[in-house]
C-alpha cells in the first residue's frame, strides 16, 4: 500500500507538472498569436493572405474566448488583448467576413452560462462590430431571431459593462442610414426600430425593478446613440396602444418624462417643445392621434406625447408647463383637484415643484416677471399651491408666488407713473388688488367654447377626462 501511494504521488506530481507546462504553452501561444496580429496590422496588403486571415477568424475567436474564460489572470489578460487586436484587424481586412461562422461561435459562448461576464461583454463587442461591417447579413431573419434573446438577457445583467455593451448592440440594430425619419426595415418588412423598442418596453413590464433601478440610465444611453425624437414618438404610440396596464403606463410616462425634462441627451426635444404653437392654433385633425406617414412626421412632438402622457396627470402637467401651454395646464389643474389624492400623486407634485425650481426651468420663472403677459401661468402656480399640503414644497411655491406679487406691485407703480405722465388723472389708478384681479381675469379669458371646438382644445380635455377617470376607477378597485 505504501509503495502504491508513493507511485500515485509521483504520478500526480508529473500530472501537475504537465498541466503547468500546458498552461505556459497556452499563454505563450496566445502571446505569439497576439504578436502576429499586431505585425499583420503593419504589413502591406496581400489579397491571398487577407483571405486566409478571414477564414481563420472564427477559429482564432473561439480560442481567444477560451483564453478569456480561463481562471488564470495572465491568460485572461492575454486573451482580452488578443481579442482587441483581432477586432481591429477584422475591421480593416478587405473581403467578405464569415458572419455565419463568427455568429455561431459568439452565440455558443453567450448561451453557456458557465462563462464569465467578460466573455459575454467581448462577444457583444464583436456583434457590434459585425453590425457595422456586415449590416445586411446581420439583419437577416435567421441572425436576428437568434440574436434578440441573448441581447435582452444581457440587458437584465447586474453588471453595468454588460448592459452597456448590450445597449450598444441594440442601438446598432435600431439605427437608420438616411437621417432622422429613417425607418429601419428588417426581414419580413418589420420596422426594426419599433420592434426593438417594444421588446425593451415589454422587458420593463416583466421586470419593473429594472425600470426603477436602471431604466433611466438605459433610456438615456439610447437617446444619446439614436434619434431621440423617433424613440419618444415610438414609446408614445406603444403607451397609447397598450393602455390596459394602467400602473405600467403611469410608471413608463413618469420615467420618460423625467428624462425628457432633465437629461442632456434630450435637450433637442426640449428645444422643439419650446417652439410648439398654442393649442388654439391647431385644428381637430392635428390633435387626433394615430396619424401615419408624412402627417405623423410633420405633427408637433408635443401632440405626439400629450395624450399618452395623460396616463400620468402630473407628468402631463409638467409637459404642458414646459411647452408653454399654460391655459391647458390651468384646465388640467382644476381637474386634478377633484382626484382622490394618493401618496404617489402628492409625491409627484412635490417633485414637480422642485423641478420648477431647478435651472432647466429658469425660463418659466423669468416669464413670471411678466404676469400680465402670462396670466395663465400665474394661475397654474396658484392652483398648484392649493393642491399641495403645507409642507416644504408648499412653502417653496408660496415664496415664488410672493415674488410674483412683488412684481405685480412694481408693475402697478410703473402704470401710475405712465398715467401721471399722460395726465390722465380722470381715470383712477388700479391698486395692487385690482391689478391682481385684472391678471386673474385675463387668465380666464382663454379660448371660447366655439373656438375650442375648432381647434380641438375640448377634444383633448375630453380625452384627459376619459383617461384619468379610468385610472381613478382602477385605483379605487385596487
Amino acid at each position: 500500500d505504501f509503495v502504491e501511494m508513493k507511485m500515485a504521488v509521483a504520478a500526480g506530481a508529473t500530472g501537475v507538472n504537465d498541466f503547468v507546462e500546458m498552461k505556459m504553452a497556452v499563454a505563450a501561444g496566445a502571446t505569439g498569436v497576439n504578436d502576429f496580429v499586431e505585425m499583420k496590422m503593419t504589413m502591406a496588403e496581400d489579397a491571398a493572405d487577407n483571405e486566409r486571415w478571414l477564414r481563420m477568424l472564427p477559429a482564432l475567436l473561439g480560442g481567444t474566448l477560451h483564453c478569456i474564460d480561463a481562471s488564470e489572470e495572465e491568460i485572461k489578460r492575454i486573451g482580452v488583448k488578443l481579442s482587441n487586436g483581432l477586432l481591429d484587424l477584422a475591421q480593416v481586412l478587405p473581403g467578405e467576413i464569415p458572419v455565419a461562422a463568427l455568429m455561431e461561435r459568439l452565440l455558443q459562448f453567450m448561451r453557456d452560462r458557465r462563462n464569465c461576464l467578460v466573455v459575454r461583454t467581448v462577444c457583444l463587442q464583436w456583434i457590434c462590430m459585425l453590425l457595422v461591417r456586415s449590416r445586411e447579413d446581420m439583419l437577416s431573419s435567421h441572425v436576428l431571431n437568434n440574436l434578440f434573446e441573448p441581447i435582452f438577457e444581457s440587458l437584465s445583467n447586474s453588471k453595468d459593462d454588460v448592459v452597456a455593451a448590450a445597449l450598444a448592440v441594440l442601438a446598432r440594430i435600431m439605427e437608420g442610414k438616411k437621417g432622422e425619419e429613417d425607418v429601419v426595415q428588417g426581414p419580413e418588412g418589420r420596422d426594426l426600430f419599433a420592434d426593438s423598442t417594444e421588446r425593451l418596453l415589454e422587458l420593463f413590464r416583466e421586470r419593473r425593478e429594472m425600470l426603477e433601478v436602471k431604466g433611466g440610465a438605459m433610456i438615456r444611453h439610447l437617446c444619446g446613440n439614436l434619434n431621440s425624437r423617433h424613440l419618444y414618438v415610438t414609446v408614445a404610440r406603444f403607451i397609447q396602444h397598450n393602455s390596459h396596464d394602467l400602473e405600467f403606463a403611469q410608471q413608463l410616462v413618469q420615467t420618460f418624462n423625467w428624462i425628457l425634462l432633465t437629461a442632456v441627451e434630450t435637450k433637442s426635444l426640449r428645444d422643439e417643445l419650446l417652439k410648439t404653437r398654442p393649442l388654439s392654433e391647431f385644428d381637430v385633425l392635428d390633435c387626433q392621434a394615430g396619424q401615419t406617414g408624412k402627417a405623423a412626421a410633420a405633427r408637433p412632438l408635443f401632440l405626439h406625447l400629450l395624450e399618452p402622457w395623460f396616463f400620468n396627470p402630473v407628468s402631463a402637467l409638467a409637459l404642458c408647463l414646459w411647452a408653454q401651454q399654460y391655459e391647458f395646464a390651468v384646465e388640467m389643474i382644476t381637474r386634478i383637484a377633484v382626484f382622490d389624492p394618493s401618496l404617489d400623486m402628492l409625491r409627484q407634485l412635490d417633485q414637480l415643484v422642485h423641478l420648477l425650481e431647478s435651472p432647466v426651468f429658469s425660463g418659466l420663472r423669468l416669464r413670471l416677471l411678466e404676469p400680465r403677459r402670462h396670466p395663465a401661468l400665474f394661475k397654474c402656480l396658484l392652483g398648484l399651491a392649493m393642491l399641495l399640503p403645507q409642507a416644504a414644497a408648499f412653502r417653496t411655491l408660496s415664496e415664488r408666488i410672493r415674488v410674483v406679487q412683488s412684481g405685480l406691485l412694481l408693475e402697478f407703480q410703473q402704470m401710475e407713473q405712465q398715467q401721471q405722465q399722460q395726465q390722465q388723472q380722470n381715470q383712477p389708478a388700479a391698486g395692487g388688488t385690482k391689478l391682481l384681479a385684472m391678471v386673474m381675469s385675463a387668465g380666464s379669458g382663454g379660448a371660447s367654447g366655439g373656438e375650442r371646438d375648432a381647434h380641438g382644445f375640448d377634444r383633448l380635455l375630453g380625452k384627459f377626462d376619459e383617461v384619468t377617470a379610468s385610472s381613478q376607477e382602477s385605483s379605487r378597485g385596487a
